[in-house]
């Protein structure tokens, strides 16, 4: 009994002076930067919270894809920040999370039998993930693609309805040639029904990162869209307006004279420097070309057309420009053709379906805007080009 009283003792002195010598060594400095399992950590959570983040707001709640791009760029950072902020406020603890991390960190240093390959590893994953993953980098545009391929956007209720199902890029360009019959026989359709359509289509192109085909497509299918909602409206009182619109339609300006035997070509004469003013309600032009005849060069080039309002209701559609200036903006183009022509742009709303530019110059403006769209149609002349600019 006394050797069991004396056992007590001489373990609680042993236990007392291990403490008071504890007590004694100064405390141990938590660095981040050499806590292996801590960082591991940080990544795990930065990981899985920035990934989680852009696939539940991108794919998920269907979110613009730019907005989502910041913001989960933003709760990396965050996310990163807090858990290093967490590691020197508050105590080491062990709970079920931090044994997790722990299970985790000891596997895999056993699986890649180093460390420093583990850090490694890890850096180069959270880069990966969070760089090109949110959203989904590179497979974003194929499943949505296959999303697109599902639905019924970009499709005419009661006309297009055999093309439900078939590949996007197919769907559009096939719309967009029924469309283009559609327009060249002067057939109205709802304009209600076909606005509808075209901001659907318009809300998916914008917010949606499709594949470059797919983009091009779903352009000029919209560039066809405006011109037949423009068709639509224009004859929905009387159909019968739209067959009075001729090919040989003359705006009504002294300066141009009519040439050809159809009287579909109009030479502006050197006193002229215009050849119409539109806008802001809806007009469709159609079949005839329109050519500059010895203006000064001194002087400033002749404009095509100059818009009024600050929409693409004024449709210009099958029509040739030659010789003159034109500020793209605030109209809808479809099978044009401008040749020779000064072209610019400031940033309005823009349709361009199967529209082509020949040795066009472009001017930019002072503040650099819209000089984008601009490169990409002086880099892509005598091509077919679409885009669509709200």
């Amino acid at each position: 009994m006394r050797s069991i009283k004396q056992s007590r003792k001489q373990r609680a002195a042993a236990a007392k002076a291990s403490a008071t010598l504890r007590a004694a060594q100064p405390p141990v400095k938590k660095d981040f930067l050499t806590d292996s399992e801590a960082r591991f950590s940080a990544y795990l959570w930065t990981i899985s919270l920035t990934f989680g983040y852009g696939v539940v707001n991108d794919l998920a709640l269907d979110r613009p894809t730019s907005r989502v791009n910041i913001e989960a760029f933003v709760v990396c950072i965050v996310t990163f920040v807090a858990r290093v902020f967490f590691y020197y406020a508050r105590p080491a603890r062990t709970n079920f999370t931090l044994r997790i991390i722990k299970h985790l960190w000891v596997a895999m240093q056993q699986v890649s039998g180093r460390k420093a390959t583990v850090i490694v590893g890890v850096s180069a994953l959270t880069f990966v993930l969070v760089m090109s993953a949110v959203p989904i980098g590179g497979l974003e545009p194929t499943i949505t693609a296959r999303r697109l391929e599902k639905s019924d956007i970009g499709l005419i209720p009661g006309v297009d309805s055999d093309l439900l199902g078939t590949e996007p890029a197919y769907r559009f360009r096939e719309v967009s040639a029924r469309i283009e019959k559609t327009i060249k026989e002067r057939t109205p359709g709802d304009p209600a029904t076909v606005s509808k359509v075209r901001d659907s289509l318009a809300k998916f192109v914008e917010n949606a990162r499709l594949p470059k085909n797919v983009s091009e497509a779903a352009n000029l299918e919209l560039a066809y869209l405006q011109s037949y909602q423009t068709l639509s409206r224009i004859g929905a009182a009387d159909p019968r307006i739209l067959h009075q619109i001729s090919s040989g339609f003359t705006p009504g300006i002294p300066v141009v004279i009519g040439a050809g035997i159809d009287k579909t070509t109009f030479i502006m004469v050197p006193r002229a420097t215009e050849f119409t003013e539109q806008g802001p309600s809806p007009i469709f032009f159609s079949g005839f070309t329109v050519i500059s005849f010895g203006h000064d060069p001194a002087s400033p080039v002749p404009q095509f057309a100059i818009s009024k309002a600050n929409d693409t209701q004024v449709v210009f559609d099958n029509v040739k420009v030659g010789g003159l200036a034109q500020d793209i903006g605030s109209f809808t183009w479809t099978n044009v053709t401008f040749e020779g022509c000064l072209i610019r742009y400031h940033g309005q709303p823009v349709r361009m379906g199967n529209v082509r530019f020949i040795n066009c110059t472009f001017e930019r403006s002072l503040d650099g805007t819209g000089q984008q769209l601009l490169d990409y149609l002086s880099t892509h002349q005598g091509e077919p080009v679409n885009a669509y600019v709200r």
